[in-house]
């Protein structure tokens, strides 16, 4: 009995998610995260506060940063711009996360602007009167 639930465990298991917080962009760049491809390579070098939660097994990750503006020109120079409905959403779930960021709920306002980054198959979403911004990788 007990192998057959170390079994279904190894076969159907999570995986391992990992949630890490760094003051700056120079800071989780130090801890690999760049490196790994948990963070997209345009993030730009102002973002603070950065929250990455991803999961190694399916390559699926979501990423909350501040920044100091004008990211926009940035991502839509590297990105596409999507309309909402055109959006795949993340399945990660956190505490930092916004509940309208999520594929149950749609988002009832225009707080966001959407853009798909076909390189690393993510999207941003950049809030059009904020100095924060998200971003979430789909997976391999």
């Amino acid at each position: 009995m007990l192998r057959l639930i170390l079994l279904t465990l190894s076969l159907f298991g999570c995986g391992e998610t990992i949630e890490v917080h760094h003051k700056d962009l120079a800071a989780a760049k130090s801890a690999g995260l760049l490196k790994a491809g948990w963070l997209p390579p345009n993030l730009p070098d102002s973002a603070v506060d950065i929250r990455e939660k991803h999961n190694v097994d399916t390559n699926m990750s979501i990423l909350h940063f501040r920044h100091a503006g004008g990211l926009n020109k940035e991502v839509a120079e590297s990105c596409e711009q999507r309309r909402v409905v055109d959006v795949e959403w993340p399945s990660l779930k956190a505490s930092w996360w916004p509940t309208d960021l999520n594929k149950s709920i749609f988002p009832q306002t225009p707080r966001y602007i959407f853009f798909y980054c076909d390189r690393f198959n993510g999207y941003f979403a950049l809030p059009t009167s904020d100095d924060e911004g998200f971003f979430w990788r789909l997976g391999a």
